[in-house]
């Protein structure tokens, strides 16, 4: 029974990444797909490991726009990751400013994969409010965030990482859909640390 359930949700998480991924997605939009389909598909088989991230706190800085370039800014990050499992999937919470005045909001799931200790690589989606500020415009306030985060644990269970994330709305709410990339570099702490 559970086997089929597992099943059954790699094959929804497929075919809907698979539908993402047709010939008129954004590049990144394909990157993150193939990223991240061997990884959730790794995930969902894979044991989970004895000891898990805690609560984390993640501060972060880099870039809004990286790719495209139109209106490239600073990028600033601060996000909630909680340790609370559903299944396979970890909550997660945050906030983003850009140096034109930009900011966004988003809360979404993620999924982290463990390769040995150290290493986590983390598949994550969250639906986003995005106000604009005199940054890009990206045809809505509604827009989807998706992306992967690379980080390495120290033993204190602090992480630094990476993360590439895409963020548009898919032409659902408008024409206008330029959508944008972000590359950011981030420093995660165990809560339990802060207080």
């Amino acid at each position: 029974m559970m086997r089929r359930s597992i099943l059954a949700l790699v094959a929804v998480l497929c075919g809907w990444l698979g539908a993402e991924s047709t010939s008129r997605a954004d590049p990144a939009v394909n990157g993150i797909i193939i990223g991240s389909v061997p990884i959730l598909i790794w995930s969902m088989f894979a044991d989970p490991p004895e000891h898990r991230n805690p609560d984390l706190l993640t501060v972060g800085g880099g870039f809004f726009d990286a790719v495209d370039d139109e209106n490239q800014a600073a990028l600033f990050k601060m996000e909630y990751r909680s340790d609370l499992f559903l299944w396979r999937f970890k909550p997660f919470i945050g906030v983003d400013g850009t140096s034109d005045g930009g900011a966004y909001a988003y809360a979404g799931l993620r999924v982290d994969a463990y390769f040995g200790p150290r290493l986590v690589i983390s598949p994550n989606l969250a639906p986003t409010v995005y106000y604009a500020g005199n940054g890009k415009n990206l045809g809505s306030a509604g827009v989807l965030r998706s992306g992967i985060d690379v980080s390495y644990r120290f033993d204190n269970e602090s992480q630094l990482g990476v993360g590439f994330h895409h963020m548009s709305h898919g032409k659902v709410f408008s024409d206008l859909n330029p959508g944008t990339e972000t590359v950011s570099v981030t420093y995660s702490i165990p809560m339990e640390s802060l207080f």
